[in-house]
């Protein structure tokens, strides 16, 4: 809320002008005037402390009472006034910057003045960065939410699935009786190339399963070999 004290207000025409118009709504400008007085003791008193006045102040009894004693004694002159007065202006302007400080900033009369009038867009910026710093915080949120939900969706089906079923390796020994190879040394070939196979030396397979078809005298090419052997799981 701005920091407009009663001070700050009579330094104001403007904003003066319009407190006192707000003060009179409230039945209270007898306040304003009486802070701003700048007449002699007798002529401020009469007017705003005397019991007697219209336009009485309300002032505490400790504040009240000592000018009263003056008054009373017909002791205008007394230095005593400044200090008192001063007392009274300052209790009267506390009064003012509490509750009738904070309804002023609120009411049109205000509202009206070039300084409410930046307040009031002031606030409304303020207001519509809040809104967008909370639709975004929403959108994120949301977003988040349905990124969470996509996940435990994929965590879920990928349990359903199970886990993806790892390389299987070929067994050499159904190779060889694809083949009709019994020799322990052309087995032993053949487990090597399906070794190098399955790590994927295909090249290195290859190289081997050309030496095993010279040995075994086979008829078939080495890569039509590994090609009956793929189909046999090699």
């Amino acid at each position: 809320m701005a920091d407009i004290t009663l001070e700050i207000v009579t330094k104001d025409s403007k904003l003066l002008a319009a407190a006192f118009a707000f003060a009179k709504t409230e039945f209270n400008s007898e306040n304003i005037l009486f802070y701003c007085a700048k007449e002699e003791p007798k002529v401020v008193y009469e007017k705003y402390v005397s019991t007697a006045a219209a336009t009485q102040v309300n002032l505490a009894a400790s504040i009240a009472d000592p000018m009263h004693a003056l008054a009373k004694a017909n002791d205008w002159q007394n230095p005593a006034w400044k200090k008192l007065l001063e007392d009274a202006k300052g209790s009267v302007a506390r009064l003012w910057n509490g509750d009738c400080k904070n309804r002023f900033l609120k009411s049109k009369e205000y509202l009206a003045t070039p300084a409410g009038q930046i307040a009031a867009a002031a606030a409304a910026k303020a207001n519509a960065a809040k809104v967008t710093s909370a639709a975004l915080a929403t959108q994120k949120a949301a977003g988040a939410a349905v990124a969470a939900q996509q996940a435990s969706a994929a965590q879920k089906q990928e349990k359903a699935e199970g886990p993806a079923a790892a390389p299987k390796k070929a067994d050499p020994k159904k190779a060889a009786k694809r083949l009709g190879i019994i020799d322990p040394a052309s087995l032993a070939l053949l487990t090597k190339a399906n070794d190098l196979s399955f790590k994927g030396d295909k090249n290195g397979a290859l190289k081997l399963l050309t030496e095993l078809a010279k040995k075994e005298e086979l008829k078939l090419k080495a890569d039509i070999i590994l090609k009956q052997l793929q189909e046999a799981g090699f």
